[in-house]
């Protein structure tokens, strides 16, 4: 029926729902999965003066290691419903 589905992860109940979902419809189909996660970008997030913008590199860094944190337990999650088909 599918041959890609695309599942946005943000490390909520909800997407990890989704994720469940995702996972059982590409094992089903034998669909590719393909999982996204997006940093948002600093000043998104919120204003920030002289004082703040030396936090600014560790903030990123913060923020890139919780989505990676996302992804590899997305990418478990996969794994994991693969090999029990």
């Amino acid at each position: 029926m599918y041959e890609k589905i695309l599942i946005a992860m943000d490390g909520s109940d909800h997407a990890k729902h989704a994720l469940n979902y995702a996972l059982e419809s590409a094992v089903k189909w034998g669909a590719e999965l393909v999982i996204l996660t997006v940093v948002p970008p600093v000043s998104s997030l919120a204003y920030f003066d002289e004082f703040s913008a030396q936090y600014i590199p560790d903030l990123m860094d913060n923020l890139r290691e919780s989505h990676q944190r996302i992804l590899s337990e997305a990418a478990f999650a996969y794994y994991k419903a693969v090999i029990q088909q």
